[in-house]
C-alpha cells in the first residue's frame, strides 16, 4: 500500500495488519473526519447564506475551511479504503491511490498557505487598516490554490524521477518553515504593535477597545501557531527522518507512529474552525447562530480583522475620528 504522508512514498506498513488493528484507527480517522466535515461547513455555510459576509479575510478563512473540508470527504474516506485493502490483501486500484495523493497533497498545501495568509492579514489589518480594507482578496487565494494545485501536481511525478522527488521534499520542507516562521513573526509584530498603542495612554473609549481588540487577535494568532506547531510538527519531523533513512532503516519506523503522525496532522483541519471559530473576534456569533439556526437573525453578524464586530465601526473609521 502507497500510504504516502504528503512527502515520503511508502510507509513501513507492516506485513498482516490486524482486523481490530484497521478497525481501531478506522474509528480514530473516521470520527475526525466527521469533526472536519461539521466544523468546517459550519464555516462555508454562513459564508454561502448570508452575502454580507462576502470580506476580505472572509474569503480567506472560506479558503482554509474549503481545503480543510477535503480532509472528511476525500482524504481520510480513501485513505482508510486502501488501508482496508491492503489489510485483506486485495490491490489497490491506481486511480484509487492517485486520486488521494493528489487531494492530500493538494489540501496540505492549500491549508499551510492559508494559515499563513490569515497570519499576515492578521498583521496587516492591524498594523495598516487604511491599506488593508482597500487591497484585493482574489489575489491571496489564487496564489494560494494555484501553488497548492501545482505542487499537488508535481507531486504525482515522483515516482519517475528521483530529482523530481527530491525537490519537492525541498519545496515542502520550505513552505512548513516559511509558514511556521511568518506565523511567528506576525505574532511578534501584532503583539508589538499592541505594547506600543497601549503605551499611549489616550482617555478615548474606543482607543481603549482597539487596544482589546488587537490583544485579542494577537492571542487569537498565537493559538492557531500552537494548534499547527503540535500538529504539523511531527508529521515533518517523521518526513523529514523517512527520507533521508535507506529501505531497510524505513522498515524500522513503527507503523503506530507512522499513523498517530498522519492522524494529528489530519486533527488541524478539525481544530482549525474551532479556533478561528470561537476565539477570533466576530466569528463567534455566526458559528452560535447556525448551532442555534437563527442565522436569518443576524444578517450583519461578521468575521473581519478590521472590524470589532457588525454592531462597531471599523477600525479606519476610528483612525479618522482619533485623527
Amino acid at each position: 500500500m502507497n500510504n504516502t504522508t504528503a512527502v515520503n512514498e511508502t510507509s513501513p506498513l507492516p506485513k498482516n495488519i490486524t482486523s481490530f488493528s484497521v478497525m481501531a484507527w478506522g474509528v480514530a480517522f473516521g470520527t475526525l473526519a466527521v469533526m472536519a466535515i461539521f466544523g468546517n461547513s459550519t464555516v462555508i455555510l454562513p459564508f454561502i447564506r448570508n452575502l454580507s459576509l462576502h470580506r476580505r479575510t472572509n474569503f480567506i478563512i472560506v479558503g482554509l475551511a474549503t481545503a480543510d473540508l477535503l480532509v472528511g470527504l476525500i482524504a481520510v474516506p480513501l485513505y482508510m479504503s486502501m488501508m482496508l485493502l491492503y489489510q485483506r490483501h486485495l490491490h489497490i486500484p491506481m486511480v484509487l491511490s492517485v486520486i488521494y495523493h493528489v487531494v492530500d497533497v493538494f489540501r496540505g498545501f492549500a491549508s499551510i498557505y492559508h494559515l499563513m495568509s490569515i497570519s499576515l492579514e492578521c498583521f496587516y489589518a492591524i498594523a495598516y487598516p487604511v491599506s488593508h480594507r482597500n487591497s484585493s482578496k482574489v489575489g491571496v487565494l489564487m496564489i494560494c490554490w494555484v501553488t497548492a494545485g501545482t505542487l499537488s501536481f508535481i507531486h504525482s511525478f515522483r515516482y519517475s524521477n528521483y530529482n523530481i522527488q527530491r525537490a519537492f521534499f525541498i519545496l515542502f520542507c520550505v513552505s512548513f518553515t516559511v509558514a511556521f516562521f511568518a506565523k511567528c513573526f506576525m505574532y511578534l509584530g501584532m503583539w508589538q504593535k499592541a505594547k506600543e498603542r497601549k503605551l499611549v495612554r489616550i482617555g478615548s473609549r474606543k482607543t481603549l477597545k482597539r487596544q482589546h481588540y488587537d490583544v485579542k487577535i494577537a492571542l487569537s494568532l498565537l493559538i492557531l501557531i500552537i494548534v499547527f506547531a503540535v500538529t504539523w510538527l511531527p508529521f515533518f519531523c517523521i518526513n523529514t527522518v523517512y527520507f533521508f533513512q535507506s529501505d531497510r532503516k524505513r522498515k524500522k519506523i513503527s507503523f503506530k507512529v507512522i499513523q498517530f503522525t498522519k492522524l494529528l496532522h489530519y486533527c488541524n483541519s478539525a481544530m482549525n474552525p474551532i479556533v478561528y471559530s470561537l476565539k477570533i473576534p466576530g466569528f463567534k456569533n455566526i458559528f452560535i447562530s447556525l448551532i442555534r439556526k437563527d442565522l436569518s437573525r443576524s444578517p450583519r453578524t461578521s468575521f473581519s480583522f478590521s472590524r470589532w464586530n457588525s454592531s462597531k465601526k471599523p477600525m479606519t473609521q476610528l483612525h479618522q475620528q482619533e485623527n
